[in-house]
């Protein structure tokens, strides 16, 4: 009777656990600008290209919020080039706390890259920046 209850505590337990671990990890922030930011890099459609997905969030709505710079590498960590946000072309959103989308980059067909993301957040108070690097894609052939 006792290995019954053990059983089923610990059963309780690991349910309870497994149901408030998420619900916490999803509260915390990864800066005061930002809540969310993701940047994924897929193989284009014509020749060369890329296309880097991405998306970055905050908790309330920024002055501007989105990427202001991406760095083209080679595989072997050489620089290619940079492309460069803006509220022109559509990398940077203002007044909002959500931006995303695709972007589209047309490099060396067949060779493989990383992508460097910075993201960029500012209010009246400040800015932030975060950079991550993808996965390496290879451009279309």
């Amino acid at each position: 009777m006792s290995r019954r209850i053990i059983a089923v505590v610990l059963v309780v337990l690991a349910l309870t656990s497994a149901l408030t671990g998420p619900s916490l990890a999803a509260e915390e922030r990864a800066s005061y600008y930002f809540s969310f930011y993701m940047a994924y890099p897929s193989q284009g459609f014509s020749p060369g290209e890329i296309i880097l997905s991405y998306e970055v969030a905050s908790v309330y709505d920024l002055n501007r919020l989105g990427i202001e710079r991406i760095g083209i590498h080679r595989e072997d960590g050489s620089f290619v080039r940079a492309e460069y946000g803006s509220i022109y072309n559509g990398l940077i959103v203002q007044n909002d706390n959500i931006a995303y989308g695709d972007w589209s980059m047309t490099i060396s067909p067949g060779e493989t890259y990383y992508l460097r993301v910075t993201f960029f957040g500012s209010d009246d108070n400040g800015s932030d920046r975060r950079t991550v690097e993808t996965r390496l894609v290879t451009a279309h052939p």
